[in-house]
């Protein structure tokens, strides 16, 4: 919310000033994070900080169509490159830790994040990714919450990481599905309740 809640700020400033607003907000951004880790024992705080590098790449990539003229060998080949990349550096670099920045996993995880999105734009859109897409604010919404406490009670009955881990997913994106319909029929019947009072 806060970052949609600026948003509009910043699209404002940055296009008067397209050169400066992305370096300045980095130089805020690591300021800010450094003082965070000197000054506070909140260090959940960097979830949410260390997810504005990839918001304000993504923002950049879309905006100025960066991939747009590729063709379809060279977007391939970016794509394949991010993915190895990326996955060689989760793999080597996951529990890696820094006096500074807290939850550095959301930033080494940029190049594999990138890679995932252009080899998701490579899949025809059907009824699964439509509804994948429809449920990400509550898949978020649940793993955030209570996504910790279903991978332990799944990873205690089922005793292997990998199972545990694709039956946790599983359950995580049943749950949004049937959380996400639920809302859609409220938010019709109140609509509907509505329009018969008027």
């Amino acid at each position: 919310m806060i970052v949609y809640i600026l948003l509009p700020l910043f699209n404002k400033l940055e296009n008067n000033h397209k050169m400066f607003i992305p370096i300045i907000t980095l130089l805020l951004w690591l300021l800010f994070t450094v003082m965070m880790s000197l000054y506070t024992s909140y260090h959940q705080i960097f979830v949410f900080t260390n997810r504005i590098p990839i918001i304000l790449l993504g923002s950049y990539l879309a905006r100025y169509g960066v991939l747009d003229n590729l063709s379809i060998k060279q977007y391939i080949f970016i794509m394949i490159l991010l993915l190895v990349l990326g996955l060689f550096i989760l793999c080597k670099f996951d529990h890696i830790t820094c006096k500074y920045i807290y939850d550095v996993f959301y930033l080494i995880a940029i190049p594999f994040i990138l890679g995932v999105i252009l080899l998701i734009n490579l899949i025809p859109t059907n009824k699964i990714i439509n509804v994948l897409g429809s449920i990400t604010l509550e898949l978020y919404g649940i793993q955030m919450l209570f996504g910790f406490k279903i991978a332990s009670m799944v990873l205690t009955i089922f005793k292997n990481k990998l199972l545990s881990n694709c039956i946790t997913i599983i359950v995580i994106v049943l749950f949004a599905i049937i959380i996400h319909y639920l809302f859609k029929i409220i938010f019709k019947w109140c609509s509907n309740f509505i329009n018969e009072k008027i």
